[in-house]
């Protein structure tokens, strides 16, 4: 056993955790960065369209917050 090095066990709860936090931090990141952008046909310049982006920014929210509750539902019924 010279020479080997002991892993520290990283137990369940915090591999969860782990996952729920870069979840929300991605979506996060997502979210800041998103912008729905058309072309406006009388000008020919794209222009940022308000309403999708912010359909997209919801829906990105949305299921950020159901794979959290899931995962807090799956680690409820262990």
């Amino acid at each position: 056993m010279i020479g080997k090095k002991d892993k520290p066990a990283i137990s369940f709860d915090d591999k969860m955790r782990a996952a729920k936090y870069d979840c929300i931090h991605k979506a996060l990141k997502e979210i800041l960065s998103t912008e729905v952008k058309i072309t406006n046909p009388t000008t020919n310049k794209e222009e940022v369209n308000f309403a999708q982006t912010v359909s997209v920014i919801k829906t990105r929210a949305r299921l950020a917050l159901e794979f959290v509750t899931t995962l807090d539902k799956n680690s409820d019924d262990n």
